[in-house]
C-alpha cells in the first residue's frame, strides 16, 4: 500500500490505494480499494492492517484464528507467487486491524 500509517485509529469510509501484485487478481496494483475504517476481521474479509516488518498498510485475506492464539488471524495473500502474508510474518493480532475492504473502485479510463 501506498497510503501512509495513520496516526490515530479512523471510522467510516476511506480510500486506499493498492501498491503491488500480492492481492492479484482481486486487487492489482493502482487500484483504489474503498475501506470501512474500523471495520473488524472474519475468515474471508480483506482486511487493511499496519504491516509487521515493513511498517506500511498492506491488504490481506483474512483465512482463520490463529489456531494457538484466537485472539490473533491468519493472514493471506491472494497471489500465491509474490508478496507477504503469515506465513513469513505470523499471525497478526486482532485489534492491529484498521479497516475491512469493501470493494474495489473501477479504474476510469485513460486518455488517449
Amino acid at each position: 500500500m501506498s497510503t501512509p500509517v495513520p496516526r490515530r485509529r479512523r471510522r467510516g469510509p476511506g480510500l486506499v490505494r493498492v501498491a503491488g501484485p500480492s492481492m492479484e487478481p482481486t486487487l492489482r496494483d493502482g487500484d483504489l480499494a474503498l475501506v470501512w475504517w474500523g471495520g473488524s476481521a472474519a475468515p474471508g474479509r480483506l482486511v487493511v492492517f499496519t504491516h509487521p516488518v515493513e511498517g506500511v498498510l498492506t491488504v490481506k485475506r483474512v483465512a482463520r484464528p490463529d489456531p494457538d492464539d484466537p485472539s490473533r488471524w491468519w493472514v493471506e495473500r491472494d497471489n500465491a507467487h509474490v508478496g507477504s502474508d503469515s506465513w513469513s510474518f505470523g499471525s497478526i493480532a486482532g485489534d492491529a486491524v484498521l479497516g475491512r475492504v469493501l470493494t474495489r473502485l473501477p479504474r476510469s479510463p485513460r486518455a488517449g
